[in-house]
């Protein structure tokens, strides 16, 4: 826990304080949070006048989110996870929103994160025998723990033995979390340099080792007739123009009609999550003279 750590003593009021914030923080995340965050990504959607503005808006929830964890006690990065976890639930997040908001992130804030936590590193300290041993050590404890907790998982869901292994071989990389958690240690004095720059050594190598593989393991797995199906279909969504639709309107009156454009535009959106805007056009009000209603 931040608090307990940053203090370096057994304070039970702290961590009481901690717990119980943190409990209600993500309480009221899930209820009445969710609710505010999708209307505030559809207000800035609806109202502002480009994406960007979006984005700004999504950027100063994570940014509030991760200062109510910090005022009770917990560390900034539960606020900003919770926060990302809410917005990639929004359905009002757009495709071309979405795409920009992973470009910023990965094009800068990773990139800016992942550099300073590497020049933080000392890989000379490998040169000590022991040290090297130890980290050779930490590779495989976390590469059998990883691994093995996949493959055996795999398996006791009902895959073959040969997905269980490309399962293993995808999960066993490290390139973010890990990193993430021992840049925080180290910049709370938990972790010493030497211990930091080994878990960021096992999580480039076991990083490293993923990709050769992962293709390995999926070069010698046969595709099934699901995925198959899967496949062609993606494929022939990618092809019509239902697949590059980000919102539907739709204008709708009392009529049959509209009850059928309004049950195929549901088919259409439904399954995709896509937004859809229904404009309700009035007979008593166009009768008047008056504009259309909504």
């Amino acid at each position: 826990m931040f608090s307990l750590a940053s203090r370096g003593s057994l304070d039970i009021l702290s961590v009481a304080q901690a717990l119980f914030g943190t409990l209600a923080f993500l309480a009221v995340s899930f209820t009445i949070g969710r609710r505010l965050v999708f209307r505030l990504i559809r207000w800035a959607n609806d109202n502002l006048v480009s994406s960007a503005a979006v984005i700004t808006v999504i950027l100063l929830l994570m940014s509030g989110m991760a200062m109510i964890t910090h005022l009770i006690g917990v560390h900034t990065v539960l606020g900003a996870f919770i926060a990302g976890v809410l917005v990639g639930e929004s359905p009002i997040l757009t495709r071309q929103i979405d795409e920009r908001l992973r470009g910023l992130i990965s094009s800068l804030f990773m990139p800016v994160f992942f550099g300073l936590a590497g020049l933080s590193a000392d890989l000379t300290v490998l040169k000590d025998p022991s040290v090297l041993g130890l980290t050779a050590a930490l590779v495989l404890i976390a590469s059998i723990g990883k691994f093995g907790g996949a493959f055996v998982g795999g398996a006791l869901g009902g895959l073959t033995r040969q997905e269980s292994y490309a399962l293993a071989s995808g999960m066993n990389a490290r390139g973010s979390t890990e990193v993430i958690i021992a840049t925080i240690g180290l910049s709370m004095g938990v972790l010493s340099q030497t211990m930091f720059s080994m878990i960021v050594t096992m999580a480039i190598l076991t990083t490293m080792a993923m990709p050769p593989m992962l293709r390995s393991a999926l070069a010698r797995l046969p595709l099934g007739q699901d995925e198959k199906e899967r496949l062609e279909r993606e494929e022939y969504e990618q092809r019509g123009f239902v697949a590059n639709l980000e919102r539907l309107l739709l204008a709708v009156d009392e009529s049959s009609n509209a009850t059928f454009a309004a049950h195929l535009a549901g088919q259409l959106a439904g399954g995709r999550g896509l937004p859809i805007t229904v404009l309700h056009v009035g007979d008593q009000c166009q009768a008047a003279g008056e504009e259309p209603c909504r």
